[in-house]
């Protein structure tokens, strides 16, 4: 694959989190890029209806990848059971942990309306 073609699947990923279906994969302060799956297993006689996989693929930060993570859960449950509502917000918790632990720096500006400063400093 070429540099160009990673380049604009990375990107065409994105939208998928920013305003697809997984806005529960963001990480606040970073450019996240991801795709959902949701996947019916097999049992007897065909494909469930009551069991499944949920799955979220990801890569962060978009602008200069530095981890890649899929999170999949098995038989999640019958009510709620789609990547998007299941795994992405996995995604989203470890992530965020991952990329302040190594000190990767955010590649996304915060609306100063977002952030609430005390009068300690503290965010």
């Amino acid at each position: 694959m070429s540099a160009d073609t990673a380049r604009t699947v990375r990107q065409m990923l994105e939208q998928v989190v920013s305003e697809g279906t997984a806005t529960n994969a963001a990480v606040r302060g970073f450019r996240v890029s991801g795709k959902t799956g949701t996947v019916r297993k097999v049992g007897e006689g065909g494909y469930s209806n009551d069991r499944h996989l949920a799955i979220f693929a990801g890569i962060a930060p978009a602008s200069r990848p530095r981890i890649v993570m899929v999170v999949v859960v098995d038989e999640p449950g019958e009510s709620e059971y789609y990547g998007s509502l299941v795994a992405a917000p996995v995604f989203s918790r470890v992530t965020g942990s991952v990329l302040r632990l190594l000190g990767i720096q955010p590649d996304r500006e915060q609306s100063m309306s977002l952030v609430r400063v005390t009068q300690d400093g503290s965010i």
